[in-house]
């Protein structure tokens, strides 16, 4: 052997696997060739890209489909309790403020007007006509009792037992007029923060009962009810 193919062969064992490879045709025997990796690579990415699109489109619609399930859930929920109130207001005794007799109202009447613990009241009222007793001689009922003596506490435990907040009397005059008639505002801002409607009645001005007693004043001056 000459010195030049001895030369070659320690050339060739000195060379990288991967050189022999490619020098001795190493890709080509597997079926590619060197430009070939680089287009298999690309495909390789653009599978992974696919795949990473695909399962965030998936996670994706799942969430609006779980999404979806909660609105329905609570319009279902929303629904039926709407169901619920218009039955419970379908059998729900119409309030009567007459019921009771006249000895039984003036009991009533006189233990509100005269301020009694509430605890001693809440024994006394427990159903809605009691709640709602009127005096026959000016339609007052008991929540304009408490309103006229300026009885928050009162007024919170009637509206509790089922007292109509818009109720009038004889003279048209609800509750709200005739706390703010005799200058109550506080009772009359939770009155009206019970729903009570300030355009009912012989009341003037904005709905809102105002916290300056001397603004409510001018206001109902003009149509202030008489004592009952």
């Amino acid at each position: 052997m000459s010195w030049s193919q001895r030369r070659r062969e320690q050339q060739v064992e000195q060379t990288p696997t991967r050189d022999r490879d490619l020098s001795e045709g190493g890709l080509a025997s597997k079926g590619m060739m060197p430009h070939q990796r680089g287009s298999d690579s690309r495909e390789e990415e653009e599978r992974k890209a696919r795949e990473a699109r695909d399962r965030k489109d998936a996670e994706e619609k799942k969430r609006k489909q779980e999404l979806e399930a909660k609105r329905r859930e609570k319009e279902q929920l929303e629904n039926a309790e709407k169901e619920k109130e218009k039955e419970s207001g379908k059998h729900k005794k119409p309030v009567n403020p007459n019921a009771l007799s006249e000895d039984e109202m003036k009991k009533i009447h006189s233990a509100i007007r005269w301020n009694k613990p509430l605890g001693e009241l809440a024994a006394l009222i427990t159903n809605p006509d009691q709640a709602n007793c009127s005096d026959p001689r000016n339609g007052n009922r008991a929540l304009h009792i408490a309103a006229q003596n300026g009885f928050t506490p009162v007024c919170k435990l009637l509206i509790a037992k089922g007292a109509e907040v818009n109720a009038v009397n004889d003279k048209k005059n609800t509750a709200l007029h005739m706390a703010l008639g005799y200058d109550y505002d506080e009772c009359g801002e939770f009155l009206y923060s019970s729903g009570a409607d300030g355009t009912h009645g012989q009341l003037r001005g904005p709905r809102r009962p105002r916290t300056d007693s001397r603004e409510t004043r001018d206001r109902t001056a003009s149509s202030r009810p008489s004592p009952s």
